[in-house]
């Protein structure tokens, strides 16, 4: 018979043996004479004592998150045992345990309570409380109730074990989820470190080329696009779950590989640590841990360490422009990034004439080539061209717009619209209709190169003669 099974058989003596010493008494004097030394050396249980109080004391400061009274309630070197004999905690970690309980939980209960306080002839004295414990998630506001078996042994006027029977599982489940969803918030994901085009090297694989990006700003979910080393494809998929705190993801290959990861370490610095389970091309199955660091600006490490003890280290480097892998790579488009709608205010901002506006968006070097690429113009020239669409034309208008951003397997980053130009000249009053597509490609944060593809000749004779001039009355 284990302890905590003695602990509650004993109570449960105790019990009994109170509830005879108040019946009435019926033998003798010569009955009691001729009984057994041992017969006087009673259990004695009581629920009015000082120990009992003081122990309702102490847990009603703990209900309230007061962990004052546990200074002077418990031995420096105070076991605790949570539904673990192998595996007592000290002081400190029991301080630690009730502390990120009330960070994880709120308004704690303990319904029914019943204490009392038992001393044994040869086992000391305990004092035991029988309640059910409950407490509000701070995350969900969802009550949670657990039946709880509390008990205290004395060394002298301090307690030198305590001992709680209750569903631990569930309980530390419940814990950490709840501290999860609470601090999710704050737990890094790797969005910053592991986005761009990288090749994977090192170990005893080939190597194998890998883009992750971020498909919308803002959006905790990372893309993976590999080329695998007999030149097919596999895609990854890795998503921020706030809910555990924790990084997921899974990888499909088209040799019929997969790969699962799940990281809920994350640190010091540009690091994240958890678990992996691959099955390979031939079937074959392999899970451990893993760890990825981001150590340099070009270079990041991840470590495999098998389930049987092997460990493999592969190494991370920027994917040269020039590798004919990257074309196998797909165009990341995108509608809602910045870019796309930096682009649509410069759309704007041309049809009310107000070029100083789109102006800084456009780097000081940048070339305009409309059309002829024999023939570009600077920002000057591309400033008075604008300028000079609005002294002929009228009602300009830009129909059926359509504006994206594609990040190109080379690296490039364009922003592509398609439009129908209309407008009225000034002079005559006719109406003008071009189709239009124009490309303006990035570096950084500025247009370095903007090109517009339309019939050109056709809208160049507006410009001449005498049509180009306005009659007073056009306006």
């Amino acid at each position: 018979m284990n302890r905590v099974s003695c602990f509650i058989l004993l109570a449960s003596a105790a019990g009994m043996l109170q509830a005879c010493a108040t019946k009435e008494a019926t033998s003798s004097a010569a009955d009691v004479a001729s009984a057994p030394a041992a017969a006087t050396e009673s259990i004695v249980t009581r629920a009015d004592d000082e120990k009992s109080a003081r122990i309702a004391a102490f847990l009603d400061a703990y209900m309230r998150g007061d962990f004052v009274h546990a200074e002077g309630m418990f031995q420096p070197d105070a076991k605790f045992y949570w539904s673990d004999i192998a595996d007592p905690m000290g002081l400190a970690a029991w301080n630690e345990a009730v502390r990120m309980q009330h960070k994880a939980f709120r308004d704690f209960r303990m319904m029914n309570r019943s204490i009392v306080t038992t001393t044994y002839p040869n086992n000391g004295t305990w004092t035991y409380v029988w309640a059910a414990w409950q407490a509000t998630s701070k995350a969900t506001g969802q009550p949670l109730t657990l039946p709880l078996h509390l008990a205290y042994r004395w060394d002298g006027d301090r307690v030198s074990e305590e001992w709680g029977l209750f569903d631990a599982g569930r309980f530390r489940d419940e814990l950490s989820m709840n501290l999860a969803r609470l601090e999710a918030s704050d737990a890094p994901a790797p969005w910053d470190w592991v986005l761009g085009t990288w090749v994977l090297s090192g170990g005893d694989a080939p190597e194998q080329l890998v883009r992750w990006t971020q498909p919308e700003p803002g959006v905790d979910l990372i893309v993976g696009d590999w080329v695998l080393p007999d030149g097919g494809r596999a895609v990854e998929v890795l998503g921020w779950e706030p809910e555990f705190g924790r990084l997921t993801g899974r990888l499909l290959g088209t040799d019929g590989s997969t790969t699962d990861v799940v990281y809920n370490g994350f640190g010091p610095g540009r690091s994240m640590q958890g678990t992996y389970r691959a099955r390979l091309a031939d079937g074959t199955v392999e899970h451990g841990r893993i760890e990825v660091v981001r150590i340099a600006e070009d270079r990041m490490t991840v470590r495999f360490d098998d389930a049987d003890g092997t460990t493999v280290e592969r190494v991370f480097r920027p994917a040269a422009i020039e590798d004919e892998r990257r074309m196998s790579l797909p165009v990341v488009a995108t509608t809602t990034d910045w870019r796309t709608r930096m682009v649509h205010e410069v759309h704007q901002r041309y049809l009310v004439n107000d070029i100083d506006a789109m102006a800084p968006l456009f780097s000081d070097d940048c070339v305009h080539l409309w059309g002829d690429p024999g023939d570009p113009a600077d920002n000057a020239a591309w400033r008075q061209g604008l300028e000079r669409h609005h002294e002929i034309f009228k009602d300009i208008r830009l129909d059926k717009l359509f504006e994206m951003t594609g990040e190109y397997p080379d690296g490039q980053i364009w922003t592509a619209s398609w439009f129908e130009w209309r407008g009225t000249v000034r002079a005559t009053g006719e109406p003008v209709e071009l189709l239009v597509h124009a490309a303006h490609r990035w570096d950084g944060d500025k247009v370095v190169e903007e090109g517009l593809f339309f019939d050109v000749d056709r809208f160049a004779q507006y410009f001449e003669g005498p049509e180009s001039s306005e009659s007073p009355d056009s306006k």
